[in-house]
């Protein structure tokens, strides 16, 4: 008994005098978001858990890296995107057109500065948005850069504008509002954009194989995926313009969104052709104009094509109308080049 009660003094002294002299102690390991991806998001990016070295841009490792096609133009800039499921968690996609996404799920978009579209030349991170799911439903963050590319800081929620240069010029980027976030996201039935079959299909990884395949093969899926790739049917330049109408414009122009219920039009690949080949805008039809939504044939007719290559006469007219400030001059000459094939 004494014995015992000599060596715990001397225990006791031990870590006493150790704690007087500095003696390092291990550190308690960080908790960021991706341990309680449900908290509220922190201030800082490095808080996330997204990076484990956020200037060189390692992601953690149970952060899913993923790519689209059919990307949404946003002034030419890079993006690069990023899934996290909580451990053991999968996404319901037992409807193909409507995956469900677990509790806890996070998707982060970050967005680089290029020079009008030189992608040879240096970019510099400049915002990545947080995509977060609750319990009470998806939540939106975004944070903004530092000019170093080390930290990046969470917004108070409202529209930022600023002024930069790059090698070819001076630009003007928009960080966008909490409530510009929502207007893209909130027309779809679950929120998210851009991760369903047909965008991560298609997209060959580093060894060749299918994304999507590769995806699968993490089991974060409920359902089996369909065994060959999914694609759009037809030959390859109408495949290409209406996954381009697909990604770019379907976000708003479906059965889900206010737009749907004034004007009718729905531009997801299946549905594009029979709503919009011969077809009369609602908006337009009691006018004189000639212009329908797409004229085989004959782009200067088809509303569609004047809208996205910003040329009606009335300059407050063009789509997308969020996210861009000029047209996309590649799919603009697309989307002709289609028209004028039918």
């Amino acid at each position: 008994m004494i014995v015992s009660l000599i060596a715990l003094l001397s225990l006791s002294a031990l870590l006493a005098g150790c704690a007087q002299r500095g003696t390092p102690m291990a550190p308690e390991p960080e908790v960021t978001l991706l341990d309680n991806p449900t908290a509220a998001l922190p201030a800082k990016i490095s808080q996330t858990g997204l990076y484990d070295d956020p200037l060189a841009e390692m992601p953690d490792r149970r952060i899913i890296p993923y790519t689209v096609r059919y990307a949404l133009y946003s002034d030419d800039n890079d993006k690069s995107r990023f899934l996290f499921l909580p451990p053991g968690s999968k996404i319901d996609n037992h409807d193909p057109q409507h995956w469900v996404y677990p509790e806890g799920t996070l998707f982060f978009k970050t967005f680089y500065l290029t020079a009008k579209g030189n992608h040879d030349l240096p970019r510099r991170k400049i915002e990545t948005r947080v995509l977060q799911r609750r319990s009470t439903g998806w939540h939106v963050g975004v944070y903004q850069w530092n000019s170093a590319g080390d930290e990046a800081f969470l917004t108070d929620g409202s529209e930022i504008r600023f002024s930069f240069s790059l090698p070819l010029g001076s630009y003007v980027y928009t960080i966008p509002s909490r409530l510009s976030c929502l207007a893209c996201h909130q027309p779809q039935k679950d929120f998210v954009i851009g991760f369903e079959a047909i965008r991560l299909s298609g997209v060959a990884a580093t060894n060749g194989e299918d994304q999507l395949r590769l995806l699968a093969a993490r089991n974060i899926f409920a359902q089996p995926l369909p065994d060959s790739p999914v694609d759009i049917p037809g030959p390859p330049l109408e495949a290409a313009a209406i996954g381009y109408l697909h990604g770019n414009c379907a976000n708003c122009h479906n059965p889900h969104s206010p737009v749907f219920s004034t004007t009718g039009l729905d531009l997801r690949y299946a549905y594009l052709k029979q709503s919009t080949i011969n077809v009369r805008p609602e908006k337009y039809a009691s006018g004189d104009t000639a212009l329908v939504r797409i004229k085989p044939g004959r782009p200067e007719a088809s509303l569609l094509f004047q809208l996205l290559a910003r040329t009606l006469p009335d300059s407050t007219q063009f789509m997308p109308p969020i996210g861009t400030s000029q047209a996309d001059t590649a799919g603009v000459e697309l989307i002709r080049r289609w028209i004028s094939s039918l």
